[in-house]
């Protein structure tokens, strides 16, 4: 059988043992050769695996494959109907793409493997990559409250810790639950003003001397403390956390485990010649849904 894979856009922690688990696996019986869209010639690169030494530690393997841009013009892609199978990884937008290829190639199974650092696939219980992603911000912000502890300031320290992208609202809370901080979501309203208000007050009037807030860059900092907040009184200062740390370097262990359980299912899928479809994560166990 021979094999392609792709990934999209994003390669968060735990892609690259993905990787190395399933090519290692198909390499005993199949061809495998992973697929780059070129940015800036628009052409299509490949990677023969054969010629890699693909049989190494993870540690030697931390860029399998390099990433692809999304793109609407899909007709560059008529090429890959030489491949039995395609592997596509990427976030929740990528799925269009599979289902659009899909249609393009009749004769090729397409197999959608979503990840995500935030959490927000569709139909999927876990996403490669979050548990790392949220470990780093947890981490990051406990260093800060290690400074800010140690630190005295004429007002209560409210530093806003504001995430690059658009979270769900979910990842936000489960990072604020993790650290005992509060959440601003973009589309807030007066209710969720008055309540994080209501709860700053009640934390700093217990001599707390500081709080963190959580919110994504579609909200402009500047209008926390000049607009939302200024009946508090409050030492106002901004943490802005990069999407790309969240990334890695090393995944944690629960996305070492998912990793080869998603892996594990991609193998099966390919044995089994089933048709399209996509890769989702239910009851701790790695599926293929077929479309």
């Amino acid at each position: 059988m021979n094999i392609g894979i792709i990934n999209f856009e994003m390669a968060p922690a735990g892609v690259n043992q993905l990787l190395h688990k399933v090519i290692s696996e198909l390499l005993q019986a199949h061809t495998v050769t992973g697929i780059r869209l070129d940015a800036q010639t628009g052409l299509l690169t490949y990677k023969d695996y054969e010629e890699e030494n693909v049989a190494g530690t993870f540690v030697d393997f931390r860029n399998l494959l390099q990433l692809s841009p999304l793109t609407e013009d899909i007709t560059v892609f008529d090429t890959l109907a030489d491949f039995d199978a395609i592997l596509v990884i990427g976030p929740q937008q990528a799925e269009a793409f599979v289902r659009a290829l899909n249609e393009r190639l009749d004769r090729t199974n397409c197999l959608f493997i979503p990840v995500s650092i935030y959490r927000n696939v569709v139909e999927t219980d876990q996403s490669l990559g979050y548990d790392t992603a949220i470990n780093y911000v947890i981490d990051s912000i406990l260093r800060i409250r290690d400074t800010i502890d140690s630190l005295k300031y004429p007002n209560p320290r409210l530093l806003g810790v504001q995430m690059e992208g658009n979270v769900p609202h979910q990842a936000l809370d489960e990072m604020a639950v993790a650290i005992g901080g509060h959440v601003l979501n973009h589309d807030f309203d007066e209710q969720e003003v008055d309540g994080l208000k209501k709860a700053l007050r009640k934390e700093f009037a217990s001599g707390q001397t500081y709080a963190f807030l959580l919110f994504d860059e579609r909200i402009d900092a500047k209008r926390i403390p000049g607009e939302l907040l200024t009946d508090i009184a409050i030492d106002w200062k901004t943490h802005k956390i990069d999407e790309s740390l969240c990334m890695g370097p090393e995944p944690t262990a629960a996305d070492r485990i998912l990793a080869m359980k998603m892996a594990g299912g991609i193998v099966d899928w390919l044995r089994n010649s089933q048709s399209s479809g996509k890769l989702l994560v239910k009851s701790r166990k790695a599926k293929v849904e077929l479309y």
